[in-house]
């Protein structure tokens, strides 16, 4: 038994204490007293405790100077010996009696069974001591203190698996699947490129999380209560399952007992979605199912790229084809040649070198768009996103955020707020509110936004992430700089509503000198006839040089 000198001062915060005395050397079962109580039960208050089933709680009393002293314990209980260490996890082997009553002054209480508990403690004294009453019947003074313990099942693994949105299979509590009976376990058979739903459904054990593993799945793991998942290689695969609890901890995991067959499917293999353009220059496009081999695909691909202000307009060579290393439904090309942010690319492929896993041929595809990353913004991140708060003096002024002025448009209303409850990048926007309509013209004013050596001359590229609330009528906003003059008109009437959109324009200036003003601005002239409630958001302003091909 391992054995540590504990002081009262060490264990204020987890033992009852009904009188002030020096306290003696004592033993306790391992380790450091409170360690040892925060391992098992986290939530250390006075009189209410957690634990897992088949765990333990220690209690110890250290008064002084009594006449009488007991424990009482529920019958469901158990009282552990002392001779455990902390290297041990089961403890029924150190049962040494049902729960009763113990003049021990350390018990440690076992918990077989899921419930609450309390646990008492009764002593008696000849003088008053703290939280004590004095009882006439016997002359002496009582204390009678109640500890609850609320103790927690073990969390049970439920689940359901849905396709096309049907049930096809339920994992039940009462079910302990095990790889010894593979063999025996239902299939769900469906083709390459589909999609199964997962939906834990535990409830025992008060579970608050979920852990999914898929084997031959797409995604492999997730932490969803719910989630789809697509397979996109031919086989037989599993899942498993685990239910978690944060506090008291405790993880228990299942397999849901059912074979996922994947086969060939009988849908043509095909690109999928947009094709881009990243800053590295890499092109990228997804299919509709995982890619075998890229071995000639090269010379299958036209890049055409064009760029009128240059007189550019030719194919480029593709010089290499590969599969994304994370996500192999996804192709990535590098060129020959270098690409500019003002050209205007495509792409078409006409072969027979890409094959799908499951044996299909990508089709040909005719010319198509590439959405070219134009490059990183040369305003400060920080700053153009709203992210550094003011609360000082005159705050609304300063729509709540450093380095930005409003004068006196936004004082009684305030029109536009710093905010953190929505942003696009970062953890806040800048929101503006109009709970009357647009009647009047707003400003919201930057200094700083060219600080501090200004910004150079040249095309670039001006664009916002804006969010409008649903029901948001407005048409438009515009902004303006000063040194140089410049200002832009925003159309916003019919972009979607209820989801942040790019919006952004070309514009070619003078070098913008350091402490020039960008003014965004709410006129009334721009949204005639709103009337109503409006609400949007502004995020992520961003000034891209345009590079032009040489």
């Amino acid at each position: 038994m391992m054995k540590n000198k504990i002081y009262k001062t060490m264990l204020v915060l987890l033992v009852l204490v009904t009188s002030c005395t020096n306290m003696d050397e004592y033993d306790v079962p391992s380790g450091n007293y409170s360690s040892f109580w925060a391992r098992t039960t986290k939530d250390n208050s006075a009189v209410d405790k957690i634990c897992n089933i088949n765990d333990y709680v220690a209690f110890y009393d250290l008064s002084r100077n009594v006449l009488s002293h007991e424990w009482t314990t529920p019958s469901e209980t158990k009282f552990l010996s002392k001779e455990f260490t902390e290297q041990d996890s089961v403890y029924s082997k150190f049962v040494i009696g049902n729960g009763g009553k113990s003049k021990e002054d350390l018990i440690n209480v076992y918990f077989p069974k899921a419930g609450v508990y309390e646990i008492n403690l009764l002593n008696t004294y000849k003088d008053s001591v703290a939280e004590s009453v004095f009882v006439e019947a016997t002359g002496v003074w009582m204390v009678d203190k109640s500890y609850s313990v609320d103790v927690f099942a073990d969390p049970n693994p439920a689940g359901a698996i849905f396709y096309k949105e049907e049930k096809v299979f339920s994992l039940k509590e009462t079910e302990t699947p095990s790889l010894e009976n593979k063999a025996n376990w239902p299939v769900i058979n469906i083709e390459a490129g589909e999609e199964l739903v997962f939906m834990d459904e535990s409830i025992t054990g008060r579970a608050d999380g979920a852990k999914w593993s898929f084997e031959g799945g797409k995604p492999e793991t997730s932490s969803k209560d719910s989630l789809g998942v697509v397979y996109n290689k031919l086989g037989q695969f599993t899942a498993t399952l685990t239910s978690t609890r944060k506090d008291p901890s405790k993880s228990v995991g299942k397999y849901m007992p059912v074979i996922v067959q994947v086969n060939p499917s009988s849908k043509p293999f095909t690109i999928n979605g947009a094709v881009s353009m990243d800053v590295q220059k890499v092109i990228s496009f997804a299919v509709t199912g995982e890619v075998a081999s890229v071995l000639g695909a090269a010379a299958n691909f036209t890049v055409h790229v064009s760029n009128t202000a240059a007189g550019f307009d030719q194919n480029i060579e593709v010089a290499s084809v590969q599969i994304n290393t994370e996500d192999a439904t996804v192709l990535e090309l590098e060129l020959k040649e270098p690409i500019y942010n003002t050209d205007e690319v495509t792409i078409a492929y006409a072969g027979t070198s890409l094959i799908s896993v499951d044996e299909r041929v990508l089709q040909n595809f005719d010319a198509t768009p590439i959405t070219i990353e134009r490059g990183y913004s040369i305003l400060i991140d920080d700053h153009v996103g709203f992210e550094v708060p003011f609360d000082g003096n005159k705050a609304s002024k300063r729509a709540f955020t450093n380095q930005y002025w409003c004068a006196g448009t936004n004082d009684d209303p305030i029109f536009f707020q710093r905010t953190e409850e929505k942003s696009y990048k970062g953890m806040a926007s800048m929101k503006y509110t109009n709970e009357a309509g647009v009647f009047t013209d707003v400003y919201l004013r930057s200094t700083d936004f060219s600080k501090p050596n200004g910004l150079i001359s040249g095309a670039k590229y001006v664009s916002y992430k804006i969010f409008l609330e649903e029901g948001n009528t407005m048409k438009g906003f515009t902004t303006s700089l000063n040194e140089p003059a410049l200002e832009l008109d925003w159309d916003i009437e019919n972009l979607p509503r209820g989801k942040w959109v790019e919006i952004g324009q070309t514009i070619t200036t003078d070098e913008i000198i350091s402490g020039a003003q960008w003014v965004v601005k709410i006129p009334a002239a721009s949204n005639p006839g709103v009337t109503g409630s409006q609400t949007m958001y502004f995020d992520d302003l961003q000034m891209i040089p345009l590079v032009p091909r040489p």
